[in-house]
């Protein structure tokens, strides 16, 4: 079973790369494939097809998560694990404004369309 994650630009900044991933690989979940990308608004349009906000609250997280660096991990662990650690190390680190710092897939449907579109040319 795997699961994709992305940190964020926020957390990217914060020099928080090595304590996130030091925390789920302390939860016992691997590191199958990583990279950093920088993706544009059409990967957002795509990544974030289901969320219904308003259009001035959707450019927002756009201009945060895009033409930025990215990581993308595909990890060997079980969706919803990783889901709910995710969200406790959302509070941990303490995310600022609107944007948190780690983006979880809910769903191995999920995980598998957002692996493709993150990793794609």
């Amino acid at each position: 079973m795997h699961t994709f994650i992305i940190i964020k630009p926020d957390a990217i900044r914060r020099r928080l790369i090595g304590k996130i991933i030091a925390r789920f690989e302390f939860y016992n979940a691997r590191i199958v494939r990583i990279g950093t990308k920088i993706k544009g608004r059409q990967w957002f349009d795509a990544h974030y097809e289901h969320l219904v906000l308003p259009m001035s609250k959707l450019d927002r997280i756009a201009a945060f998560m895009c033409n930025t660096p990215l990581i993308g991990i595909v990890l060997k662990a079980d969706v919803d694990v990783v889901r709910r650690l995710t969200l406790r190390f959302r509070d941990d680190f303490e995310a600022i404004g609107y944007c948190n710092l780690i983006h979880a897939a809910d769903s191995q449907e999920a995980a598998d369309r957002e692996i493709k579109l993150f990793f794609e040319e």
